[in-house]
This record gives C-alpha cells, structure tokens and sequence, in this order.
C-alpha cells in the first residue's frame, strides 16, 4: 500500500473537504472510487469538485474495489480499513425522506460538510480488553 506524506494526511485531516485539493492525493498507485446507490448524489459529488466524470461509480464494494483506494461515500469498518482514505458527504436527511430516492435538490438540501476519515484495523483484540468468564 502507498504511504501517505505528512503533508498529504494534514490536507485529509482538514475537517471539512478544501476542494482546492483532490481527498486523495496519491498519484498514480491510488485510485478514487465512488460508492454509493444514489445517483443525485454522484451529480452532487461531481458539481462540487469530488470526483470527476472519470471517477468509477459501484453500488456494493467488495475489499477488491477499496483496497489501496481513496474511497468517496460510506463503508463498513472492515471495508474501511482497506482504503487510504474515505470520504464522506454526511446526508441530514429527515425521517420521512430515509429510504426513498433523494433529488438532486433535496442532496443539495441535506449535505453537510464533507469530512476526509483514515481507518485502520488492529492486528487482533488485545487480551487485556476480554472479560474473564466464571
């Protein structure tokens, strides 16, 4: 897997996506994928300067797609863990909306912030943390 340059993570670690700068920067070794089923929100991605035209769109990812990857949209953790970096447009969609199709406007409405994670696993649970039967 690439490593990632301090000045590199420090650009990831902003808070809130600078557009200015690509989530990923890696070069040629990394690749950006979109995951997600929603397709107003890869218009919303791509209007805000996440992603281009060119950005491969999957609905299900499997640890083949995200392995080694810059990853835009929401993962489970194991799948997470895979990526360089996952970025995430938080969606405060309301409870009637959850579930349904979103517009391209209601995505607009409801997007917050784009926020840049690094997940990694650990090797194994550490022993420390087991609670002991009786």
């Amino acid at each position: 897997m690439p490593r990632v340059t301090p000045v590199q993570r420090q650009r990831c670690r902003k808070g809130t996506l600078d557009t200015r700068v690509k989530p990923c920067y890696l070069g040629a070794m990394s690749k950006t994928v979109i995951v997600t089923r929603h397709k107003a929100l890869v218009q919303y991605l791509l209007e805000q300067g996440i992603g281009s035209a060119r950005t491969r769109v999957i609905e299900h990812a499997t640890e083949d797609d995200v392995r080694g990857n810059c990853v835009i949209g929401v993962l489970p953790l194991h799948l997470a863990a895979l990526a360089v970096s996952v970025v995430e447009v938080p969606l405060d969609v309301p409870a009637h909306r959850r579930g349904a199709e979103l517009t391209l406007e209601e995505v607009r409405s409801y997007a917050r912030p784009a926020r840049v994670y690094e997940v990694r696993s650990s090797i194994a649970w550490p022993t420390e943390w087991r609670r002991e039967r009786t």
